[in-house]
This record gives C-alpha cells, sequence and structure tokens, in this order.
C-alpha cells in the first residue's frame, strides 16, 4: 500500500505526463502574441495542478499564489513556470518534506491541546483535561509506532501496542510502564467514567506528556 508521500508522486507524475501535449499545442502569432490549440488540455492540466498544490500547501502559501499568477498569464511562460513548480513540489515530497511539514503540524495540534489541557486543569475541569491528555498520550502512542514501519500496531488496544513498540525496542522498559500506568486514566476519561478521574492523574499525564513527545519526535 502506497503512502501518502508516493500517493502524491504519483499524482504529480501523472499530472506532469499532460504537459508535454500541451506545451506541443502551442502557436504563437505576431499579432496576438499566441495561444494554446489545446485550450481544453490547457484549462485540464492547469485545474489538476492548482488542484494538487492546493491540497497540499492550502491557498494562503506562496507555491498557490505562484501558480495562480502561472495560470493566469495563459502564456507557454506560464505553462513551464507551472511545469517547473510542480517538480520542484515533487522533488520536495521525494526529499521528505511532506512528512517534517505533517510532523510539524501535529506537534502544533498536541501543543494547542496540552495548552488547553492546562489551562482546563489548573481552573478545576479535570474531566475536560484528561479527554484532551489521553488524546495526545493515544496520538502520540500510534504516532511513534508509524514513524517506526509498525503499521501492524496502529488501531490496535493501547497495552498492544505500547508492548509492542518496547517489544521491538523501539521504547525502553521505563518509559513502557509510565505509558501502562496511564491506562486506567485514558480508560476512565474515554468511556465518561468521571469519578475515576482524580485532577493529581490529569496533572501527572500533562507533566509527562511534554518531555515524551519530544523524546521520540521523527
Amino acid at each position: 500500500m502506497l503512502n501518502r508521500s508516493e500517493e502524491l508522486i504519483s499524482q504529480i507524475d501523472s499530472i506532469l505526463s499532460l504537459y508535454a501535449a500541451v506545451e506541443e499545442s502551442w502557436h504563437h502569432s505576431n499579432s496576438m502574441g499566441g495561444a494554446f490549440t489545446d485550450y481544453a488540455g490547457y484549462e485540464s492540466v492547469m485545474t489538476q495542478t492548482i488542484s494538487v498544490i492546493e491540497h497540499i500547501f492550502g491557498q494562503r502559501h506562496p507555491n498557490y499564489q505562484r501558480i495562480l499568477h502561472a495560470y493566469n498569464e495563459h502564456s507557454k511562460r506560464g505553462l513551464l513556470q507551472a511545469k517547473g513548480i510542480l517538480n520542484g513540489i515533487q522533488e520536495s515530497i521525494r526529499g521528505g518534506f511532506l512528512s517534517e511539514l505533517e510532523s510539524s503540524i501535529r506537534v502544533d495540534i498536541k501543543s494547542d491541546f496540552l495548552s488547553t489541557a492546562q489551562e482546563l486543569a489548573e481552573q478545576g475541569e479535570k474531566d475536560a483535561a484528561s479527554v484532551l491528555a489521553v488524546c495526545v498520550l493515544e496520538d502520540s502512542i500510534k504516532q511513534i509506532a508509524r514513524s517506526n514501519g509498525l503499521d501492524d500496531l496502529i488501531g490496535k488496544e493501547m497495552s498492544t501496542v505500547v508492548n509492542g513498540l518496547a517489544a521491538k525496542n523501539v521504547i525502553e522498559r521505563t518509559t513502557q510502564s509510565a505509558l501502562l500506568s496511564f491506562k486506567p486514566l485514558r480508560n476512565a476519561a474515554f468511556h465518561a467514567n468521571w469519578d475515576q478521574v482524580t485532577i493529581d492523574m490529569v496533572n501527572m499525564l500533562l507533566s509527562f506528556l511534554p518531555s515524551f513527545i519530544e523524546r521520540y519526535r521523527k
């Protein structure tokens, strides 16, 4: 099964293969400057290019603005510029850019969750804080498995994932013990057994998570 980077590389390859025919359809005119005789092909390849770049970067990224500028030229120069941008993005993905971007976004989201959970805990809202904290815990454990190629552990019960990571020497035994100690809190929060959630348990998890995430971040 292809991962997301491989899927995008394949998708970009497919789009790039369309450029040659469109480029060959360019007809230069001294009076009008030139135009694509395969106008439908031009619109198709540029639409696909714009869509994939928007999907990867969003509309506020410079690459998205650059591709719109290239499209609006409706010229051979603009077409070649778009092709160059797409080639560059593909090489960046091959070089690990997408994994780094996803990792950065994931860390930002976790930081926001932990910051909110800390504020809730300080306000005495132990239940809401516990849910956010255990979500970060669960996601972090599965991300470690994923980044180490242990996809067979994804989707399994927390103890199974933790023990599987320890068995492969991905995490130390002390970390394994610490993670398993939070399982009762995880179960209580996910099953809304609020009488089993204490503020001390939540604070212990909130203290543990930042160093745990940083230590096993890839």
